[in-house]
């Protein structure tokens, strides 16, 4: 024998006869003679709540949902296990990660079980953006086989976890490379705690078996321990549970005291939790005789008196063996006798709480469905009042064609057709470039270097024997001593050596820097051409663009110089270091015997000679690498990121259009304009909402 329902208020007896049937009549769900009539109602008024969260109304007004809630361990898999009759993972680590949305659906004859990945938030962890649009839903396994779901379920929830930190809240942007990386096998799950999402695992559950419609939210388990973690699992069920129109399964364990467990503590925040809240007494088996034993003691009986509202009228089940009604059924018919007589009426059993949760959404549904279209009423007129308020603003041109012009400027200029131009512009300044650091690179002057050479020495009068030895370091400081201002005989390297090479390497910095600071114009030059070409009749978007555009090509000047700088900062080594590079260096070697051949030299025993040509050598080479470094340098830091560039040009430019309505640009402030586009959104949304609620039966 059921409790009857409360009668119906004047409220709920005007509804739509629809509405005042359901409510009225909620209470047949519990007969079996009258569960299809009731059924044909109410499946169609869950799918009306779905329709309507789709429309994107829950961001406008909470919508009726069904949420489950209990402490970690405190059996949450194991009864919604039992109440949808499939398996779900509770031992894989991962029931506290990923929040699980389950819709039992009746009416099939045979059983199917679709799991798809439901991202409503980017990123995931400490930050949660809630995505603007409803998201999609990513198909992820579909199965016939109830045993296969535990699996299925724990392979969907380690790929939504590895998923989550691609997410882009920027309309789904990558939406296609998470759909590549959906059929990739999953990762392992992140280890300690930083593995928990928002986003939502969605199980599709129909069947012969199944006599309700019903859909329950399964929501993280909450842990005592005050880690950063735990505080953000809490605050994402408090987020949950805090809506008025919010029915709740409270799950209290019986093997532990009520006052020591934070799902009650956390339910009795709100004051109308009383009227939306369902208690199920989990772990029923660990109920004992006379309090003894680890179960339940005296203690569980001055908890009932001492917390009537939460004891009220609990539902006890026994989920901890696999569900099973000859079970479930043998345990509870041993446990009754040792329940205290002040419970009162008790209802035992996974079955009886499946029709239960039936009925409480239905009805939460019916009670909440009035007050939600005033709402959405109320909300469209205010909507439409402030954009009166705010006014239309200047509408020039339609947005269909100008988007199609703006777009096919960023593919042309900033696509590979426009950095195929930017190269081919960039060519003459990357040959100016290379001819004036070759000019500028030490060379051999005459022919007639030995005779000179020999005629320095012996005014000099040093040892003869200190020039033998072939790549000598004492050769090359002979050099330096012996010519120290002078140079290298023969060579255009006059005057003290360290002195001119810091010249060499100052005149390829200015060189370097011009050469930047040309591309630099060019680039800038072909911006503005093509920004005053499309969009000089709109300064304000202009100047959008136009600061965007230079600060990208600013930080690329930037970004280049280091690179020039960090090449240029290597040739400042003194002319011994050089040496020993060459000495080890195949290239530079070769390019060193090709100007002693050059010079009709010989002799393989003159160090003076050999290393003067190693020095020529090296830095005849660093020049040419130099003028092949900067260039490539530029090249990569100006026209590789350029898509980025044309995304965030896209991203600036939203407050002046709005992509999904043929609006125009506007010609007025940027956080205005966004307000407007925010509000004509809002206006949208409530309207469709509004459509749907006449287009429902009874309405």
């Amino acid at each position: 024998m059921t409790r009857p329902l409360a009668p119906a208020t004047k409220r709920q007896q005007a509804s739509s006869p629809f509405i005042k049937f359901v409510f009225e009549n909620a209470h047949l769900a519990r007969s079996s003679k009258d569960m299809k009539k009731f059924q044909s109602k109410s499946k169609a008024l869950i799918k009306f709540v779905e329709d309507l969260k789709k429309s994107g109304i829950d961001k406008e007004t909470p919508l009726p949902r069904l949420v489950v809630i209990g402490d970690q361990s405190s059996g949450k898999s194991a009864l919604i296990s039992a109440i949808a009759q499939v398996t779900l993972p509770s031992s894989e680590g991962t029931t506290t990660r990923c929040p699980t949305l389950v819709k039992l659906r009746s009416g099939s004859d045979k059983f199917e079980c679709v799991i798809s990945l439901q991202f409503n938030y980017a990123t995931y962890n400490n930050q949660h953006q809630k995505l603007d649009a409803y998201p999609d839903v990513m198909a992820f396994a579909k199965t016939n086989k109830s045993e296969e779901v535990a699996k299925l379920v724990a392979d969907a929830q380690r790929k939504m976890l590895e998923l989550c930190p691609h997410v882009n809240h920027k309309a789904f942007k990558n939406w296609d490379d998470l759909k590549k990386k959906l059929i990739q096998p999953a990762a392992p799950l992140p280890s300690g705690d930083g593995g928990f999402t928002r986003n939502m695992i969605v199980l599709d559950v129909s069947g012969a078996a199944i006599d309700v419609d019903l859909d329950i939210i399964d929501l993280p388990g909450l842990v005592s321990t005050n880690h950063p973690a735990n505080r953000v699992i809490e605050n994402f069920v408090d987020d949950h549970i805090k809506e008025k129109r919010t029915a709740i399964i409270a799950l209290l364990t019986c093997g532990s005291d009520y006052a020591n467990q934070d799902t009650g503590n956390l339910i009795q925040r709100y004051p109308n939790w009383r009227s939306r809240t369902v208690t199920v007494m989990t772990q029923a088996d660990l109920i004992t005789v006379k309090g003894s034993g680890p179960g339940w003691k005296d203690a569980r009986t001055k908890e009932a008196k001492d917390h009537p509202e939460v004891f009220q009228n609990p539902f006890f089940v026994y989920t901890k063996d696999k569900w099973s009604k000859d079970v479930e059924l043998a345990k509870l018919q041993e446990i009754q006798n040792f329940i205290p007589s002040n419970f009162g009426a008790i209802s035992f059993g996974v079955a009886a709480l499946r029709v239960k949760l039936s009925e409480m959404l239905v009805k939460r549904i019916a009670e909440s469905m009035d007050d939600i279209k005033s709402e959405i009423q109320r909300k469209y007129l205010e909507v439409r009042e402030m954009l009166s308020a705010l006014g239309e603003g200047p509408r020039l041109y339609s947005f269909s064609r100008e988007c199609e012009v703006f777009r096919g400027i960023l593919e042309s200029f900033l696509g590979v057709t426009g950095r195929t131009d930017l190269y081919k512009a960039m060519l003459d300044i990357f040959s100016d470039f290379q001819s004036s650091i070759e000019k500028t690179a030490p060379k051999f002057i005459s022919n007639d270097w030995q005779t000179k050479m020999e005629q320095e020495v012996a005014s000099s009068q040093k040892d003869q024997s200190v020039l033998k030895g072939v790549y000598s370091y004492s050769g090359l400081n002979y050099i330096m001593s012996a010519y120290p201002s002078r140079g290298i005989p023969g060579t255009s390297v006059q005057g003290p050596i360290d002195h001119v090479l810091s010249d060499f390497v100052n005149c390829w910095t200015v060189e370097a820097e011009r050469c930047v600071t040309s591309c630099q114009a060019v680039v800038l030059a072909k911006v503005e051409e093509q920004i005053e070409k499309q969009f000089g009749k709109f300064p304000k978007l202009c100047n959008v663009v136009r600061e965007l555009t230079q600060t990208y090509v600013r930080q690329t000047l930037e970004t280049t110089m280091e690179r020039v700088f960090e090449i240029v900062e290597g040739l400042k080594s003194r002319p011994a270091t050089i040496f020993n590079r060459c000495k080890f260096e195949k290239v530079k070697a070769t390019e060193r015997d090709d100007l002693l051949h050059k010079v009709e030299f010989h002799s393989e025993e003159d160090s003076v000679l050999r290393t003067a040509a190693d020095i020529i050598a090296y830095y005849k080479y660093t020049s040419n690498h130099l003028g092949e470094a900067i260039p490539q340098s530029i090249l990569y830091n100006f026209l590789i990121p350029l898509p980025l560039l044309k995304n965030n040009i896209y991203d600036a430019c939203n407050p002046f259009c709005d992509p999904k309505k043929d609006h125009s640009y506007l010609e007025e402030d940027p956080q205005k304009a966004f307000q407007r586009q925010e509000l004509e959104q809002r206006k949208e949304r409530l309207g469709l909402a509004m459509e749907k609620f006449k287009q429902f039966t009874g309405y």
